[in-house]
């Protein structure tokens, strides 16, 4: 429980870095709509998702919580 709740807060406060830091400089540093660009470039996918989709934010934080079980 205690590895999930860390990978969760890492994962925001990350996130929230990103963000502010994309604002400041005018830059896309947005994680989890640079992995809904991404999948739309995966040319098996037949449908094409936006950047605001879920499916960025979800594997956003699995992947977060991957790097938090790593180095945890």
């Amino acid at each position: 429980m205690m590895l999930f709740l860390t990978s969760i807060i890492a994962t925001i406060i990350m996130t929230a870095f990103s963000y502010i830091y994309s604002e400041l400089k005018n830059e896309k540093f947005k994680e989890p709509q640079l992995i809904n660009i991404l999948i739309n470039r995966y040319p098996n996918i037949k449908r094409s998702i936006g950047k605001r989709h879920l499916l960025g934010w979800i594997l956003h934080f699995l992947i977060g919580f991957i790097f938090t079980a790593l180095f945890f």
